[in-house]
């Protein structure tokens, strides 16, 4: 699979921790799409709409803000909420 490792953790749980294809969040600057061999990255999340690609299908969560890190060996996103729809 063409993928990247996903952890998305609140203070409660932890939300995903696996392989996605694609993640979009909301960040301050807008809309911004993580896919696999990204560049090293980091952003403050803001409060929106989260898509999570994986397994061919596409998820939608509510966020609250948090902090969006990529780097080789995978992406975090820590928010304060994420609740899947």
């Amino acid at each position: 699979m063409n993928g990247f490792h996903l952890k998305i953790v609140t203070p409660q749980r932890t939300a995903f921790d696996g392989e996605a294809e694609r993640l979009v969040v909301r960040t301050r600057e807008g809309d911004t799409a993580i896919l696999p061999r990204h560049a090293e990255y980091a952003a403050e999340v803001a409060a929106g709409i989260a898509r999570v690609t994986a397994d061919g299908q596409t998820r939608q969560a509510e966020t609250g803000p948090g902090v969006l890190t990529v780097t080789h060996e995978g992406t975090t996103l820590l928010c304060e909420r994420f609740e899947w729809k």
